[in-house]
């Protein structure tokens, strides 16, 4: 228990600041749950902001608050796009490949 007058409202402040932050942590862990359940734009802006907010009073790091920002928009761009087919492509292209390396190597003989 603070005995000096400075100590007292010290106490005061950091038990208001450790409030906010509590308040903002929970939100923007939300807000990306949220995103990455149901991926909308509004949601992923509402993210950014609280992301940036915490950031900017050094609630998190700059590059914890990237790497949560990048999250969401993989994310977004997960959830919003189609399924590649890219997958397929390589197989055939890789079977070309192969039988063109093969008719190479004959010719060679």
């Amino acid at each position: 228990m603070p005995l000096l007058k400075h100590a007292k409202k010290k106490q005061r402040q950091d038990i208001k600041k450790t409030i906010e932050q509590k308040k903002l942590k929970t939100i923007y862990k939300q807000l990306i749950k949220k995103v990455k359940e149901t991926p909308t734009q509004e949601g992923a802006n509402a993210a950014y902001k609280a992301i940036d907010k915490a950031a900017k009073i050094n609630m998190l790091h700059d590059n914890k608050a990237a790497h949560l920002k990048s999250d969401v928009a993989k994310a977004m761009a997960g959830k919003t796009q189609a399924p590649k087919a890219k997958a397929v492509t390589k197989s055939k292209a890789k079977a070309k490949t192969k039988s063109t390396a093969k008719k190479s190597s004959s010719k060679k003989k």
